[in-house]
C-alpha cells in the first residue's frame, strides 16, 4: 500500500508534506504536452509574422494602398504586429473589427498593450463570438477591461483594423477573421486618414448603440 492509498479516507494528512511525496511532485515536472503545444503555437505564429513581414516590407505611403491575396500561409492578424513594428513608435491607437477571434491573437493584443506598443485598443466582434466562443470571449473581455480598454459585440461581420499615429493612419481591410485561416483570403492595406476616420466613425457609433463595455 502506498502513502497515497493509505491516506484516502484517513484524517492523517502528513503524507502531503512527506519528503517522498514532494520529490514525486518534483520529478513529474511541467505538463509537457501543454508546453509543447504552446511552443508550437509560438513557432507557427512567428513563422506567419515572418511571412507577413516579407509581403509587407514597408508601409504604404500617404494615399497608397497595397492589395494582397494570401494563400493560407499567414493570417489576417499576422499583419498587425508587422505594421506596429513598421510604425516604430509607442502608443498606437488600435481599432479591430472581426466576426470572431482566437485566444492566441487576444493574448498578443494584450502583449502589445502591456508593452506600450498600443496605447488604446477597441475591439468589435460578432454576437456569434460571444455565444459560441464563451471562454475566449470572457478571456478577451476580462483582459481588455483590466487594461482600461473597450469592447462591443453586435451583429458584426466586418473585418477592419485601424492603426493610427500622428503621422500614419493605417487601415487593413480583409476577408478573414482574427483566427487561423488556411484559405485564400484578400487584404487591402491603406495609409489614408479619411478612410481611417470613415471606419472609426461607424465603429464609434456601434460602441454607442451596442452592448459595449468600457474599462476604467
Amino acid at each position: 500500500m502506498t502513502d497515497l492509498d493509505w491516506a484516502i479516507g484517513s484524517n492523517d494528512l502528513s503524507w502531503m508534506t512527506s519528503d517522498e511525496m514532494i520529490e514525486r511532485a518534483k520529478d513529474f515536472g511541467a505538463p509537457r504536452s501543454h508546453a509543447r503545444r504552446a511552443a508550437k503555437r509560438s513557432l507557427i505564429a512567428a513563422m506567419k509574422h515572418e511571412i507577413a513581414a516579407d509581403i509587407l516590407p514597408r508601409l504604404p505611403e500617404d494615399g497608397e494602398s497595397f492589395h494582397i491575396v494570401g494563400n493560407g500561409r499567414f493570417d489576417y492578424w499576422s499583419f498587425i504586429p508587422v505594421v506596429c513594428q513598421l510604425l516604430a513608435t509607442q502608443g498606437i491607437v488600435f481599432y479591430g473589427s472581426t466576426w470572431t477571434l482566437n485566444r492566441d491573437n487576444a493574448t498578443e493584443l494584450f502583449d502589445l498593450l502591456d508593452r506600450g506598443v498600443l496605447g488604446q485598443a477597441t475591439m468589435l466582434t460578432g454576437i456569434f463570438f460571444k455565444r459560441r466562443e464563451a471562454s475566449i470571449y470572457a478571456y478577451l473581455l476580462d483582459g481588455l477591461l483590466k487594461r482600461g480598454q473597450r469592447y462591443v459585440a453586435f451583429e458584426n461581420h466586418a473585418k477592419v483594423t485601424l492603426l493610427a499615429t500622428p503621422t500614419h493612419a493605417i487601415v487593413i481591410e480583409g476577408s478573414a477573421n482574427f483566427t487561423a485561416n488556411p484559405r485564400v483570403e484578400q487584404y487591402v492595406i491603406t495609409n489614408d486618414r479619411a478612410l481611417h476616420d470613415f471606419h472609426k466613425d461607424w465603429m464609434e457609433s456601434m460602441l454607442a448603440k451596442g452592448d459595449s463595455w468600457h474599462g476604467k
